[in-house]
């Protein structure tokens, strides 16, 4: 057993010291909440970067329904079909990266696709995005 004649000026064993650091609990708290914090940010981060994403998805739905629509009734052009995907579009997403393709598909059906980069898709960048959103509608002409 150590005494006190044996540690400098006060100070007591190695073995007190450790138990009392195993009882304190000071700053448990702030030490709990600082480990958990990065994990807590990258859910809430992941959860607005994919929420955005969805909106612009299905701001992309909406808008090949559009143009499809407009195709499918036979009065749009090439270019209203473009015209009525972008203007569904939000306002993050640059009308330069809105890839917009029409095509027949048999007689009687048409097809509208649209394609946007995954980096134009969101706002938020802090988590991996796929390369692209491909939308792709498909209606039946109207007489």
């Amino acid at each position: 057993m150590t005494t006190e004649s044996q540690h400098p000026a006060g100070a007591k064993a190695p073995a007190g010291l450790l138990a009392r650091l195993r009882r304190a609990r000071q700053g448990a708290a702030a030490a709990e909440f600082a480990l958990i914090l990065p994990v807590m940010l990258m859910v809430v981060a992941g959860a607005l970067q994919y929420g955005v994403m969805a909106m612009t998805y299905n701001a992309m739905l909406n808008g090949a329904r559009s143009g499809a629509r407009a195709l499918s009734l036979g009065d749009a052009a090439a270019t209203d079909v473009r015209t009525a995907v972008r203007d569904w579009m939000p306002a993050w997403v640059p009308a330069a990266d809105v890839t917009v393709t029409s095509e027949a598909v048999g007689a009687n059906q048409v097809r509208v696709n649209v394609s946007v980069p995954g980096t134009s898709s969101t706002v938020f960048r802090l988590l991996p995005l796929p390369a692209t959103l491909d939308v792709s509608v498909q209606m039946m002409l109207e007489d």
